[in-house]
């Protein structure tokens, strides 16, 4: 599993790995949840988002599950590490449901795309449309960093790919992973 802010390479590098090893790829969200994703964030309704976002993760689970009948390796691309990461950036208080505790299937490594702050910026400035996310990142230092904190207390590997290509990246995945 592959985890990282918004513009960290996180899809390119999970698609390399799919293409290059024939793993299967999945995608949090996916299929009717991706569709619906901009949607429910554009509401700004957190409770909302929240409960829209774990059904996207109890799906990707299944799918993962499903998948691991026919595939020994899916690469996923977001998971449940992203709502943790994402819900305690904005001090979202989560009391209600404890995701650890569900019945999810748990990845045998979770890995930490770490780009700088400056890196993240120049690559979202050449992005057509922003998500609010997106955006949030852009024009606050302190949230980017508070979901850089997130992210390493729930990945268990960090690769700094500030200055990396899709190439050394991928190199250090297969080094880590093998």
């Amino acid at each position: 599993m592959i985890e990282g802010v918004d513009a960290s390479g996180k899809t390119t590098v999970c698609k390399t790995l799919s293409n290059r090893n024939e793993w299967k790829y999945l995608r949090t969200p996916t299929g009717i949840f991706r569709e619906y994703n901009y949607k429910i964030e554009k509401l700004g309704d957190k409770p909302l988002a929240y409960i829209f976002f774990l059904s996207a993760i109890l799906n990707t689970s299944y799918l993962i599950k499903k998948n691991l009948k026919y595939q020994k390796t899916i690469i996923c691309d977001r998971y449940y590490p992203t709502l943790i990461a994402y819900y305690n950036a904005i001090n979202y208080i989560q009391d209600y449901v404890n995701i650890k505790n569900l019945p999810l299937i748990k990845p045998n490594k979770i890995v930490h795309l770490y780009v700088s702050y400056h890196k993240i910026k120049e690559r979202l400035a050449h992005k057509k449309s922003l998500s609010i996310d997106e955006l949030k990142l852009i024009k606050n230092k302190f949230f980017y960093n508070r979901l850089v904190e997130e992210y390493r207390k729930e990945c268990d590997i960090e690769i700094d790919a500030t200055n990396l290509s899709v190439s050394e990246i991928v190199q250090k995945l297969h080094t880590i992973l093998f």
